[in-house]
This record gives structure tokens, C-alpha cells and sequence, in this order.
């Protein structure tokens, strides 16, 4: 039960800095290890069962690139836990239980786990 707690706690606060992370790429809204309308691509992969390991944000471009990977690049530099593969438009792919599993929404300058 200890290590679970604490697992939790290790989990929220990485899933904070992460999404503090897509805050400051313009993102506002992110699909962790889940699918949402709110996001068309994770929609796909959730049909080929692949959303356990994938993070999607919607459609904005940090340097030219979707913003989710400029999120995931500030973001493992700085910790180097999500062991990021290739993705495809608007999508990651990383270990899955690193993160926090939920849809987050941008409301007010405040992330909102919509999902769970």
C-alpha cells in the first residue's frame, strides 16, 4: 500500500510538470494513456487498442512540429522517465504509468482531469 501511495504521489507530480510542460508549448488539451473526441487521432488508436502507451495533445505546432512532442522534449530533458518512441501527428508513444492516466483541459490556466 506504501509503495502504491507513493507511487501516486510520484505520478501526479510528474503528470504536473508535464502538463506545465504543454501549458507553456500553447497546448490545452491532453489525452494521457486515454482516447476523447476532444482529440480526432487518439480516436484511431484507440481502435488498435494503443492508447495505454500513448499521449495525445490537439492540433498546435511548436516550431513547426505538433506541440506534443515539444512538450515530451522539455519534459524528458529535464527527467528522462517517459522513454519516448516515434509518434505520429499530435501523439507520443512512452511508458506507459509514468504519467497520471486522464484527459486534461486548460480552464481558466488551471488543468482539469476531465477523464477519470
Amino acid at each position: 500500500m506504501i509503495n502504491s501511495t507513493l507511487n501516486l504521489r510520484k505520478n501526479t507530480s510528474l503528470t504536473t510538470e508535464f502538463l506545465d510542460c504543454c501549458k507553456f508549448v500553447r497546448l490545452s488539451t491532453v489525452a494521457i494513456y486515454m482516447a476523447t473526441d476532444l482529440i480526432p487521432e487518439s480516436i484511431y488508436w484507440k481502435t488498435i487498442d494503443f492508447t495505454h502507451c500513448c499521449i495525445f495533445g490537439n492540433n498546435v505546432t511548436y516550431n513547426r512540429w505538433p506541440a506534443i512532442w515539444g512538450a515530451s522534449d522539455i519534459f524528458e530533458e529535464k527527467y528522462k522517465v517517459l522513454g519516448k518512441g516515434c509518434g505520429n501527428s499530435n501523439q507520443i508513444q512512452v511508458l506507459p504509468n509514468i504519467l497520471k492516466k486522464g484527459i486534461y483541459v486548460l480552464i481558466n490556466d488551471i488543468w482539469t482531469n476531465i477523464g477519470i
